[in-house]
């Protein structure tokens, strides 16, 4: 007696398995075939830093390769960026891991910070998304590609 029951609770643990292993792979197969339970995926923006200019009194200046056109984005990273409160950090944006400027080896403030230098040229320029700008008092502004220009930038700045 107790072998015939051994038996039977052999045989219902295998049913059992194999029914469950078979209703696995028919889900599994119904899921690859419809279209509505296929999962997107979703890329994630790349943000590379090029180029650091930080100055003995702590203004700094990041050059930005990313992947990214969403201004909201570039803005979230910047914020994440450091800044000393009573200076300024500026974070500029380029399309181009090849022509985003280094001004980590720049000496001069007009050259670190605000990329005025021979070597920024037009062929950058066209890469450039915009700058962000947290300026000494704390103030964020972003500047599209056309107004990110020393001139424009540095009026609301202290060198």
């Amino acid at each position: 007696m107790m072998k015939k029951n051994w038996i039977v609770f052999t045989l219902v643990v295998i049913i059992s398995i194999t029914s469950f292993s078979l209703g696995c792979r028919n889900d599994t197969k119904q899921n690859d075939t419809n279209p509505k339970q296929t999962s997107a995926t979703v890329e994630k923006s790349v943000f590379k830093q090029i180029g650091y200019f930080k100055t003995e009194q702590r203004d700094r200046a990041f050059c930005i390769y990313t992947t990214t056109k969403d201004k909201k984005e570039m803005i979230d990273h910047a914020r994440k960026l450091q800044y000393t409160p009573g200076h300024q950090t500026v974070v500029h944006f380029f399309d181009s891991e090849k022509f985003t400027p280094d001004n980590s080896l720049q000496t001069k403030f007009e050259a670190g910070m605000w990329l005025d230098t021979p070597t920024f040229t037009n062929e950058y320029r066209q890469h450039m998304i915009g700058s962000y700008q947290k300026t000494i008092t704390a103030s964020e502004i972003w500047y599209d590609k056309d107004t990110a220009t020393k001139e424009n930038m540095k009026g609301t700045a202290i060198k």
